[in-house]
């Protein structure tokens, strides 16, 4: 069954795309019950997966994950020893491609969940070209350290909602985590050139905590503007943007366009000179 449903995936992949064909695959697709993994690659790098879970699910059905998230961080990249932080790394679904399209990159991994930072080892393991460039930080990053209460994701196929602070579609119960700034990172981790943020809701402490980070020049964010996750930590839309203006940061499209829909979930890039 994992050999057919491999070649589901890649036939997909092949093939145009065409208004519903990801959700006719979902349907179709993740439904099933697995029958064991199988491996995949997506840019450059190898996962082991079941393709139901929707991390996976995407990373297989179009080859990158988030392609547009990783073609503007490649493009940001360049050829030249950047170092990119991945807050909120999953499964490494970015930091694995990014480090085989780019062999001159750093990834810094950020993943508090204890069973998502394991995916994201095993998965490492099957890289292990890759894996002197890659530094995984089991933590959550915030604007202050100790121990939190972090809420693992409360949907069977999708573990990328998990996050610290109670919502509706996370487990009642939560876990004990580690949080740090991204000031006191720099202790085990090298200052990032590039940041992909993707923290369902907590963005605006992640950036609070950085620190002096956020007066390095040039430096570029990638951030999701997510309007749920925002009312669920009781934040205004303009909150996390307007932060970021005042430290000096010009927000735009990942397309590069200024003008900001702040009443529609995208995701936004704002950069320093």
């Amino acid at each position: 069954m994992q050999s057919a449903r491999k070649a589901v995936f890649e036939c997909a992949r092949r093939l145009p795309d065409f208004k519903g064909k990801h959700n006719l695959l979902r349907k179709c697709l993740r439904p099933l019950p697995s029958f064991g993994e199988f491996p995949i690659e997506s840019g450059g790098a190898m996962f082991s997966i079941r393709g139901v879970e929707i991390n996976e699910f995407w990373m297989a059905a179009r080859g990158i994950h988030s392609p547009e998230i990783f073609g503007k961080i490649c493009e940001l990249a360049g050829e030249r020893e950047a170092v990119i932080w991945d807050i909120g790394a999953n499964i490494g679904t970015m930091a694995l491609p990014l480090l085989a399209s780019r062999p001159r990159t750093r990834v810094v991994a950020f993943e508090p969940s204890p069973d998502v930072c394991a995916t994201l080892l095993k998965n490492a393991r099957l890289n292990p070209k890759l894996n002197a460039r890659l530094t995984v930080l089991n933590c959550a990053l915030s604007d202050s350290g100790g121990w939190v209460s972090f809420y693992a994701s409360g949907e069977t196929a999708n573990s990328g909602v998990g996050g610290i602070g109670a919502a509706g579609n996370r487990l009642d119960t939560p876990l004990v985590a580690f949080a740090q700034t991204g000031a006191e990172c720099l202790k085990v981790a090298p200052a990032p050139d590039i940041i992909k943020i993707d923290v369902e809701g907590h963005e605006l402490p992640v950036l609070r905590g950085l620190g002096s980070i956020l007066d390095r020049r040039p430096l570029s964010i990638i951030f999701e503007h997510s309007i749920y996750r925002l009312k669920d930590s009781g934040l205004p839309a303009e909150s996390v943007i307007g932060f970021l203006k005042s430290r000096g940061f010009r927000i735009t499209t990942l397309d590069g366009e200024p003008q900001i829909d702040l009443a529609r979930d995208q995701d936004l890039m704002a950069t320093s000179g």
